[in-house]
């Protein structure tokens, strides 16, 4: 393994629109080398080996998992193939960064976190809320106790239609409050510390699509904490903004609060207001200066450090996902859903 001084290479499984970012970020990273990568569209895989001087190209990714002087793949595909990617190059001894979700379904979490064990592997899935400076310093405040004891949690994470038709959201996918809305569950998880114990859901589908575009949530953690989250895709047409977010944090004695757009959150108690800096900037001379540099600078420290990188492992996700999972089922059922099995 190049380890240590040495550059970790790396193998990026996946071109599309996200996957040239990480090449970018790979090809420009001061402690990472873009050794091979993969596309099974043969004109897209060529312009990036061209466009970052990458030699070794492969269009079946079983191939690339297999060469043996590379230390670790990205995989940057449709959330559909995550997993058996994932397991692919674990049996080939590679460390694994994947984009989230790593798996809709909860036996994929478990393969994955027992060769992992096994092998001595590192994965890291995507969660990229948790390399955010915002959220980061929200999760700090909390864990000082600055807030006092958290009250409630709030989420809107809003799209606008248009958003769903994205080759990400076609063919067979899960739920929205999955995939996308993965990531919110992973964010109440992180950020107040606790698990989930019961949750109640409704949604609607008004799109017309294969599955529900309006998502409401109420949930109950063990520390008391009760969350709500809401996902809904009707931005209408028009609108300055593709995304709207929101989160509120409410303590016993103070809030805080992130609202995207304006990348501007605030926190007021105790006497005092506090203004933080928005979002980092996202091009800086021709290099990607934004989260997932961080996200993916992290990974590769980790390898050379022999370290659990600072973001989210595949039991986080499994964690997340069987939450995400029981809103899914609630919804259908009309049921409040009990959940007691965090800790497989």
């Amino acid at each position: 393994m190049n380890i240590h001084k040495n550059k970790v290479k790396i193998g990026l499984i996946g071109l599309g629109n996200f996957g040239e970012k990480y090449a970018n970020i790979i090809h420009y990273s001061p402690r990472m080398e873009l050794s091979a990568i993969c596309s099974r569209n043969e004109a897209r895989l060529q312009e990036i080996a061209g466009k970052y001087g990458v030699k070794n190209t492969y269009q079946d990714y079983r191939e690339l998992v297999q060469l043996p002087d590379i230390d670790a793949v990205c995989i940057i595909t449709e959330a559909i193939r995550h997993a058996d990617i994932t397991l692919e190059a674990l049996k080939n001894g590679k460390h694994v960064f994947v984009e989230k979700p790593l798996s809709a379904n909860l036996e994929d979490h478990d393969k994955v976190i027992r060769l992992a064990g096994e092998k001595g592997l590192i994965v890291l899935v995507g969660y990229i809320n948790r390399y955010i400076p915002n959220f980061v310093k929200i999760k700090s405040m909390v864990e000082s106790g600055e807030i006092g004891k958290i009250v409630s949690i709030a989420s809107r994470r809003n799209g606008r239609p248009p958003n769903l038709s994205l080759p990400r959201y076609q063919g067979n996918i899960p739920e929205l409050i999955i995939e996308p809305g993965i990531h919110t569950t992973d964010l109440f998880l992180w950020i107040t510390g606790s698990k989930v114990t019961r949750v109640f859901a409704e949604s609607r589908n008004l799109l017309g699509l294969p599955f529900a575009d309006t998502w409401m949530v109420i949930l109950k953690m063990e520390n008391g904490v009760i969350g709500t989250m809401e996902q809904v895709f009707h931005i209408p047409e028009g609108a300055p903004v593709v995304m709207d977010h929101r989160l509120e944090v409410i303590g016993t004695d103070g809030t805080i609060q992130f609202t995207d757009p304006g990348s501007d959150y605030s926190f007021w108690g105790s006497g005092k207001t506090t203004y933080f800096s928005p979002y980092s900037a996202e091009n800086l001379y021709g290099k990607l200066i934004f989260p997932i540099r961080d996200e993916i600078e992290d990974f590769a420290s980790a390898i050379q450090e022999g370290r659990k990188p600072s973001g989210a492992g595949p039991q986080d996700c499994r964690a997340a996902v069987e939450v995400a999972r029981a809103v899914v089922e609630s919804a259908k059922s009309g049921q409040v859903i009990i959940l007691n099995n965090l800790d497989k």
